[in-house]
This record gives C-alpha cells, sequence and structure tokens, in this order.
C-alpha cells in the first residue's frame, strides 16, 4: 500500500513539472535573445517525433486490454485493468496540471475566467467590450 501511495504522489509531482516545463517553454518568453530567434526544427525531425507519438500511443491504447502484456511477462501476473487504480491515478494527475497551471499560468492572461454563452469572458466587473475574450481571440 505504501507503494500506491508513492507512485501516486509521483504521478502528482510529474503532472506539476511536465505542466510547469510546457507552460514556461511554449508559453512563456524567451529568456535569452538567441531563443527568440532560434529556428524551427526541420520537417524531417517533426516528421520522426510525430511517427514516434503515435506508434506510442496506439499501443498504450492496446495494451489496455492486455494484448503486449502476454509478451512481456508471463499471463498469471496481468491483474487485469483496475479502474480505481486508474481513475484515482488520472485524478491525481489532473490535480498535478491543476496547480502547475495555476502556479505557472502566464501572467498576461487575466486570472478569473468564465464560460458564459459559448465565449469565454473576464470575469471582471470591470470588464469593457475593448477587454473582453471571445474563443475566437483565444484559438
Amino acid at each position: 500500500m505504501i507503494a500506491f501511495w508513492l507512485l501516486l504522489a509521483a504521478a502528482f509531482f510529474t503532472a506539476f513539472y511536465m505542466t510547469r516545463q510546457v507552460l514556461m517553454v511554449f508559453l512563456g518568453k524567451p529568456r535569452h535573445a538567441a531563443a527568440a530567434h532560434a529556428p524551427e526544427s526541420p520537417h524531417v525531425m517533426t516528421y520522426v517525433l510525430v511517427t514516434l507519438a503515435f506508434f506510442a500511443a496506439i499501443a498504450g491504447f492496446i495494451n489496455v486490454t492486455g494484448v503486449f502484456t502476454h509478451w512481456l511477462e508471463p499471463e498469471e501476473l496481468f491483474a487485469g485493468l483496475n479502474l480505481t487504480v486508474a481513475g484515482t491515478s488520472i485524478v491525481v494527475a489532473l490535480l498535478g496540471i491543476g496547480l502547475g497551471y495555476w502556479v505557472y499560468r502566464p501572467r498576461a492572461l487575466p486570472r478569473a475566467w468564465m464560460i458564459h454563452c459559448g465565449r469565454w469572458v473576464l470575469s471582471s466587473p470591470r470588464s469593457t467590450p475593448s477587454t473582453r475574450w471571445t474563443s475566437s481571440m483565444i484559438g
């Protein structure tokens, strides 16, 4: 049982740290002039990464049924998919992502958002039409 709680903590901290990395690397400002003018990777590199990501995702979904388990270890060791463990891990990871976003969110974006009639708007009572953001402005 101690291993379960340690692995849940590891899932939380991994989600938190990876959220920090994504926000700082992809959504943050460059910290150096060279980083501001860095070229994009060539298409050859992008195609390889997309191919690896595709097969990693497919293998993960196939293994939910235990297809690769027989190949990796004896069948009697595979206990099957435990939905309680899987659900708890997902909730803990989402909490880590949420906390990571809250701590390292881009400060240029408004702090409080709410959904109103299918549009994202500032929840500030002082928002004017010039400060109102719609979903088309965000992406």
